[in-house]
């Protein structure tokens, strides 16, 4: 039966464990896979809160009653509270597999080396030499990976493209 360390065992099990270059890495992707996860959630109170100084920064809220620009800010922070507080599920912290898959489509990896090379061999299955080239073999395969940057793919969550208005509004009222 195959075992696999876990994540707080990568750095206990030393003929098991990945490279440390490689651990840096399958971290580096974590961060990337989180922020892809959590940009597009935070996008919609981010928005909220945009237009919200964008008005204040108009001089929309001069020419109010004070008791309208106390509820428009009131009812602009609950309303980023309620986005953020749906947007709770897009802030969990990615799996260790899942930085691993990330790492090894990104990269074009087939058969799951990264997977393949935390594994150990069953025991009485084989020649120790034959596993041993074949972690060699994994390992020269995941030497080069590279980690890409984040892809947040924010326009599908933006199909009106609401957040191209904040910025030219914005720059062209601070100029």
């Amino acid at each position: 039966m195959k075992t696999r360390p876990s994540e707080n065992q990568q750095s206990l099990n030393g003929k098991d464990a990945l490279p440390p270059s490689i651990v840096r890495k399958i971290k580096l992707a974590r961060v990337n896979l989180w922020w892809e996860r959590a940009w597009p959630a935070l996008w919609p109170a981010t928005g909220v809160g945009g237009a919200y100084i964008l008005t204040a920064l108009l001089g929309l809220h001069e020419s109010l009653p004070t008791a309208l620009t106390k509820a428009s800010l009131l009812l602009t922070t609950a309303g980023i509270a309620a986005l953020l507080y749906r947007a709770r599920p897009a802030f969990k912290w990615p799996s260790w597999d899942d930085a691993l898959k990330r790492l090894e489509a990104m990269n074009g990896l087939a058969h799951q080396p990264l997977s393949a090379y935390q594994d150990s061999a069953a025991k009485d299955t084989g020649s120790d030499a034959l596993w041993e080239a074949h972690r060699a073999w994994t390992e020269r395969r995941i030497a080069s990976l590279r980690v890409k940057l984040p892809r947040p793919n924010l326009a599908a969550h933006d199909p009106m493209a609401l957040r191209a208005a904040l910025g030219p509004v914005s720059y062209t009222h601070l100029t």
